[in-house]
Parts: C-alpha cells; structure tokens; sequence
C-alpha cells in the first residue's frame, strides 16, 4: 500500500462513486484507494470495524483524517495542492462540511450511485 491511502465503504454506491472521482482526479497516481471490506485492510491499517464503518478514512504517513477531513485531503492530495483542505479548514465551513458528511453516511442508501465496488464480479470483499 502506498503512503496516502483512502479507506472508503466498498458496499455503498455513493461511496464508490467518489472514489472514483477522487482516483480521477489523482493524475500522478499518488493514492491508495481501498475498500475497508477488502481482506488484509483492518489489519493492515490499525481501523477498527467501528472505525470504518461510519466513515471514509485517509492515512497519510502516521496522520489519520475521519469523515469529510479524509475525503478533503485526499482531493488535496490528488490535485497536488492544499486548496481544498485549507477552505475545510476555515472557520463554520469544518461543522458545515462534517454535518452534510454525516447526514450522508447515516442515509447513503438514499443516495444513488453506481453499483458498489463490492458488489462487481472481479472484486473479493469481506462482510
């Protein structure tokens, strides 16, 4: 696994959706993107079951972002600068992005996506 990794729900439509617009994103191919439900993952990254499922996560070197923190700075770290973690950053927009974030986690299967990632033929998951 690479130095910057993206954890994402591999049974969410949605979630898949955004992944794959973040590995768009990532010209330089710096990312990891990873479904927690593939085998070896928990163990491999120190998250708990509890961790993962309640939201995205990004680990880069011994830094560990949650929920709409990891997603911003895996765009940042896709687009090669710190645009987007910077505005997360500023003050009311962190509660305002960590609110929409949640509300979505909590009701992602009222948003449509593609087929999940763990749902695809080629793809081993654990449950």
């Amino acid at each position: 696994m690479g130095n910057q990794l993206l954890v994402f729900d591999g049974y969410c439509g949605f979630c898949t959706r955004a992944v794959e617009g973040i590995r768009r994103l990532d010209k330089r191919r710096l990312l990891t993107i990873v479904a927690w439900q593939e085998p070896g993952i928990l163990e491999n990254t120190g998250l708990s079951h509890e961790d993962v499922k309640s939201a995205a996560w990004f680990i880069e070197g011994f830094k560990r972002y949650r929920g709409a923190a990891a997603i911003n700075r895996a765009i940042s770290n896709a687009l090669g600068f710190e645009l987007p973690s910077q505005v997360y950053n500023l003050p009311g927009i962190r509660q305002l992005e960590d609110f929409i974030y949640a509300y979505i986690a909590a009701n992602r299967s009222l948003f449509r996506g593609i087929q999940p990632y763990c749902r695809r033929q080629e793809v081993t998951c654990v449950k």
